[in-house]
């Protein structure tokens, strides 16, 4: 082309830092960025998702060499999203730019990446070493070990710090994950989507330093700590939903079955009649209307490709259809028999007053049944919707 060469600029991996106000910090980080790249034999783009910063951060991360990303909506997630979609290269290593984490690391992040094929690699902050000052205690000893532990439980996830920053991973892999939130639930939600397409994951030990910051954290303890925790849950109905309702409902059923039987209900305490009747009717009720928005929410999770919830098949057949049908019918004219024994006595009784304690085993185990069964024929009802073609 007019006899000059065009050069293609080539990459072997990128490095994304989310900023916000990070003018200590942010040039010495893109230097380690580059030149620890370097020494590795590898040539790096460095993206700074600036999230609206008023101070001097993007004049010298442009300085630095960096390409900067201004995103307009605020939050980590939505800093880093913007970021990561801008890189050029098939492979990312996220991490701060505060100086907290080892930015010489990246290039080990990328590494394992390509030597073992893996999907994403987590760093490992309790392996690698936490210097003093550089993790609250609340997190060091209770929020990241209690949180990360949940996730394995729920997740079977092989990270033991879940919510590390520095990360890698492959681009083709996050795009078909495609995160959503955008707070710093994001770092949760990135390996609840990862595991949802069964990628390849494991974790390396890295190191946490103190920040280099001269104000406060963007981190907010017990906030994002519960936005952690909320979007588990949510990806996570068969815990926080349907194993809590089979556990209510039985505990209810078995409570009114013996208040039934008995007239009355034997607690650790001491005995109960009316009172622990319509307790044991409550408990049962709030169980199996948990497990129906737990069945509910599965069937919703399978209906947009989440593939986690193999154990509970929620596919269309004859038989399966009519059993999730007919069983709460069945349970509906079970209840309403029970409570029509009531009436019939209230009318015997020429509509005066009826003994509360021998009514009441009718009257609370009718209405316990016949709520299950209208609760899950709804369920039901609701599932179809969500899985049928044609609604």
């Amino acid at each position: 082309m007019n006899g000059m060469s065009i050069e293609i600029q080539k990459f072997d991996f990128s490095v994304v830092m989310p900023c916000l106000n990070e003018e200590l910090t942010i040039g010495k980080c893109i230097e380690i960025a580059y030149e620890s790249a370097l020494a590795a034999g590898y040539k790096i783009e460095v993206i700074v998702a600036d999230n609206g910063s008023t101070d001097n951060s993007v004049v010298i991360a442009e300085e630095c060499g960096a390409k900067v990303v201004r995103v307009a909506q605020r939050g980590y997630g939505a800093a880093l999203d913007s970021g990561i979609r801008s890189v050029s290269t098939d492979y990312v290593v996220i991490a701060d730019c505060d100086l907290s984490y080892n930015l010489a690391a990246a290039s080990t992040f990328y590494q394992r990446l390509i030597e073992d094929d893996l999907d994403l690699v987590v760093g490992n902050r309790f392996k690698g070493g936490i210097s003093r000052g550089a993790m609250p205690p609340l997190h060091k000893y209770f929020g990241n070990p209690v949180l990360s532990g949940i996730a394995r439980t729920m997740f079977s996830i092989p990270l033991r710090d879940f919510h590390c920053g520095i990360r890698g991973f492959k681009l083709s892999t996050y795009l078909a994950a495609n995160p959503k939130t955008k707070g710093m639930e994001f770092a949760t939600e990135m390996v609840l989507r990862f595991v949802e397409l069964n990628a390849v994951i494991s974790e390396i030990p890295t190191t946490l330093a103190p920040d280099g910051r001269d104000r406060k954290p963007h981190l907010r303890s017990f906030p994002d700590g519960w936005r952690h925790l909320k979007l588990m849950l949510l990806f996570a109905p068969q815990f926080f939903l349907m194993l809590p309702g089979a556990f209510l409902t039985f505990l209810g059923f078995a409570l009114l079955t013996e208040y039934f039987v008995f007239s009355e209900i034997d607690l650790i305490l001491g005995k109960t009649d009316v009172q622990g009747g319509f307790l044991a009717m409550l408990i049962s009720s709030i169980g199996v209307q948990l497990f129906s928005a737990g069945a509910v929410s599965v069937a919703h999770a399978k209906a947009k490709g989440v593939n986690r919830f193999k154990w509970l098949p929620i596919t269309y057949s004859s038989n399966r259809a009519k059993f999730a049908i007919f069983f709460p019918i069945t349970l509906i004219v079970i209840g309403l028999s029970l409570l029509g024994k009531v009436l019939v006595d209230w009318k015997m009784s020429q509509y005066g007053h009826l003994n509360p304690v021998l009514e009441s085993r009718f009257s609370y185990l009718g209405g316990a049944i016949f709520l299950a069964g209208f609760t899950l024929f709804l369920g039901a009802i609701q599932v179809r919707q969500i899985i049928s073609r044609f609604w």
